[in-house]
């Protein structure tokens, strides 16, 4: 059985199976402050998953869905709220928060998961027919804390609703999506929509003094996180080395006319990442580079 595990403090991870990969659950306790406040960051990837994970690691650790106070999300990609509508199900008293930039795909996350999928149909599966959209309860902007301390840090790139929370009790940035190294084994390499706003971000959170951080899925070749702030400034200098090393690579392959599914395919080689079934969020990251490319020409 899938156990949360302790990160630091009073906050735990669940790995929730997601395709050959796994997809991140956070839970604070609320023992480190006192409050007893418990919240739950992201939700997996469908509602199955909440009855036959999540809700079994709870009971493991003597709690159910009707004790959680608060459920965030880091993005709403659907691996990340697939959750979300079971929860409410469920457990009606949690509530559920939404950033002001998510609340159209909080609302029909299947409309935008189809719509990722259109940019390049032929690479792309069919779309994730079970998500299920849901009304938050709060909507919220740049910088609000919910729970009395979890600070939203806008981290767009992965995609333009991506956040990561900064618990300012124990100095962990719960980063979900936000950090992508080389990506994942399901992706092959780095996700991220938009360049500028990627490299933006990493610039922002190197900034920010993180004591930990903790991602959403195990990214290539960094892990899942990092402790202490030496620590925490080289995992994020890695993904800013990793973002130039793309650029420079994209640049190349482009000036000699190679297409856009080609330089992908080059790409995960030169990473030493795993060619995967589909090749439409490698295409995604590559697309972004080249659309900076063709605005310098313009």
């Amino acid at each position: 059985m899938n156990k949360f595990e302790k990160i630091v403090g009073d906050l735990y991870l669940l790995k929730v199976p997601f395709s050959n990969v796994w997809t991140g659950v956070i839970l604070c306790t609320g023992e480190a402050d006192g409050s007893g406040r418990k919240v739950l960051i992201d939700s997996s990837n469908q509602k199955e998953r909440v009855d036959d994970t999540i809700v079994p690691a709870l009971a493991e650790m003597g709690l159910s869905l009707s004790d959680i106070s608060d459920l965030l999300c880091t993005h709403t990609h659907g691996d990340h709220v697939g959750g979300h509508a079971r929860i409410r199900e469920l457990a009606p008293s949690v509530k559920i928060w939404c950033y002001d930039k998510s609340l159209p795909k909080m609302r029909d996350p299947l409309k935008y998961n189809k719509a990722i999928r259109a940019v390049f149909p032929a690479y792309s599966p069919a779309p994730s027919v079970g998500l299920t959209g849901i009304e938050p309860d709060e909507v919220i902007g740049d910088d609000a804390v919910v729970a009395g301390r979890f600070r939203l840090i806008p981290a767009a790139g992965h995609d333009t609703d991506t956040v990561c929370w900064l618990d300012t009790v124990t100095g962990t940035l719960v980063c979900g999506d936000s950090l992508q190294a080389n990506g994942t084994d399901s992706q092959g390499m780095a996700l991220y929509m938009d360049l500028p706003s990627y490299q933006a971000t990493l610039r922002r959170l190197l900034n920010l003094g993180a004591d930990n951080l903790i991602t959403g899925h195990d990214y290539n070749p960094v892990g899942i996180s990092a402790f202490g702030r030496e620590n925490v400034t080289k995992y994020l200098e890695t993904c800013s080395e990793l973002v130039a090393f793309y650029d420079g690579f994209i640049r190349a392959m482009y000036a000699c006319g190679k297409s856009e599914p080609e330089i992908a395919e080059a790409l995960i080689d030169a990473v030493h990442g795993v060619h995967p079934s589909y090749l439409f969020l490698a295409l995604l990251t590559v697309d972004s580079h080249i659309r900076e490319i063709k605005k310098e020409r313009a």
